[in-house]
């Protein structure tokens, strides 16, 4: 901390929150915005670099539209944010350039980039802080066995896999930063599939050796962080060549880790031998966290939250399980609805209550109605397919059974705040059945207006019985 009484790391960690969740960047420039180095700060100006001038471009951009209002509403105070480009130094001909720029803690600026680009690491992802529970807890182990011993035994290469929003991606940026507070010689890279794509057709369409540039980079690596592997579906070329990638490394025991929505047997769009090696791999899912995991997470973020610039903040263990028991779904949509709770109290300088927190979520509460119960969505789809409410519940699989039984789970999942276990106890299915009839059931609704139509025939019906009731 300088003589500004800030702390640089924290409040570039809750810029990039902000950045994250922004609705306005797009997703290459949340990435890009993710993936920056920061370099340091004076007084009120944070300091960052970037690769290229077209990434510093996408960032000007949008801190020029809504990011830097939207920063200044979340953080209660204005900052400058400089971005560089191939450079950790200041701007030049900026008020900047004239005074001292005070270096990061040794930990951060020793992350080890690979052919002088980011290793994309972000610091604010660590074990320390990441809360585990029974939905997580096997997932937390290999990912730390295979930070502490990268390369070596059964979590080599390691499978993740989950909705979106439970903590893949911290634990990726976790295995990384930890493997080089171990030992900072290593060669660590974490990108998304898209990330991957974009950069191996760069390659691609660039003159010269870019080709055996980009496949020297990743190959000499030591650790390789991929996220949303799902993504390389249907892109072949992309795809081979991770595979041949993904050999390579492992086979020289190099560490691979990589994150999907999915389990390996439900990726769709892959060849069998890619499909093959990865069922091969040691792979643990991550569920929706229980209550005991989102006391615990809830917990843990309003206790960091006492003490920063928000303020002193009050709170009770009722509202702590009230906020656990309206928020099921994710760790991400908790941490927002956090955000919100804890700017409107320290805006309106409260504390944080019952009432508070009803005012607050309000919409989220409307919009996970509890009054809408599974009988009655059930009760709707029957009579809107034609079969008794057990069929759909039975072990029949006539196509136009499976239709309705997937239509009633998503809307299962989409109008309730129950998790996957307890919609599928309910319909006598595991998660994972729940979880494949959503996915079909997005798909079909962003393909086929008909089944679109059919979710809001539906769904008016499944209104109308809840208001006879």
């Amino acid at each position: 901390m300088d003589g500004s009484g800030w702390n640089v790391p924290s409040v570039w960690s809750r810029i990039c929150v902000v950045a994250k969740k922004s609705d306005d960047l797009s997703k290459r420039q949340i990435n890009t915005f993710l993936s920056a180095k920061l370099d340091g700060e004076v007084n009120n100006n944070i300091i960052i670099s970037v690769e290229t001038e077209q990434d510093k471009s996408l960032l000007e951009k949008a801190l020029q539209d809504n990011l830097s209002a939207e920063i200044e509403r979340e953080l209660k105070k204005s900052y400058n944010i400089h971005i560089n480009a191939s450079s950790g130094s200041a701007p030049k001909n900026s008020k900047v350039e004239q005074t001292e720029v005070h270096d990061m803690p040794k930990k951060h600026d020793d992350y080890k980039t690979v052919e002088d680009s980011s290793s994309n690491l972000l610091p604010i992802f660590t074990f320390e802080n990441y809360v585990v529970g029974e939905s997580n807890k096997l997932a937390h182990a290999s990912s730390v066995k295979a930070s502490e011993s990268p390369g070596n035994g059964v979590h080599n290469p390691l499978y993740i896999y989950g909705d979106s929003g439970l903590g893949k991606t911290h634990l990726l940026h976790a295995i990384g930063n930890n493997a080089l507070v171990l030992n900072d010689k290593i060669k660590v890279l974490y990108c998304s599939s898209e990330m991957f794509v974009n950069e191996y057709v760069g390659a691609i369409l660039k003159k010269g050796d870019n080709i055996e540039r980009f496949n020297q980079k990743y190959r000499t690596l030591d650790i390789l962080l991929l996220d949303d592997i799902q993504f390389f579906a249907e892109k072949d070329g992309s795809a081979q060549t991770f595979f041949h990638i993904f050999n390579s490394l492992v086979n020289s025991n190099k560490q691979v880790v990589v994150a999907s929505d999915v389990p390996p047997n439900m990726l769709k769009g892959f060849h069998q031998r890619m499909v093959s090696r990865f069922e091969g791999s040691v792979y643990w899912g991550i569920t929706e966290p229980d209550n005991v995991l989102r006391v615990a997470y809830i917990k843990k973020y309003l206790s960091d939250a006492v003490g920063t610039s928000y303020g002193k903040l009050g709170y009770t263990m009722k509202v702590i399980d009230k906020i656990a028991n309206l928020l099921k779904t994710s760790i991400r949509e908790i941490e927002g609805a956090l955000a919100r709770i804890i700017s409107y109290c320290s805006v309106n300088k409260v504390e944080v209550s019952e009432e508070i927190v009803d005012i607050v979520l309000h919409d989220q509460i409307l919009d996970r109605c509890s009054i809408i119960t599974l009988d009655d969505i059930l009760v709707a789809c029957a009579e809107f397919y034609g079969f008794q409410a057990e069929d759909i519940q039975g072990k029949k699989r006539s196509p136009a059974l499976v239709s309705a039984r997937h239509m009633s789970m998503y809307l299962s999942r989409k109008l309730t705040n129950l998790t996957l276990v307890e919609v599928g106890r309910f319909y006598k299915k595991d998660h994972s059945s729940i979880i494949n009839a959503e996915k079909k059931m997005k798909a079909q609704i962003k393909e086929k207006p008909k089944v679109y139509q059919q979710v809001n025939e539906i769904v008016d019906k499944i209104k109308k019985i809840v208001d006879k009731t």
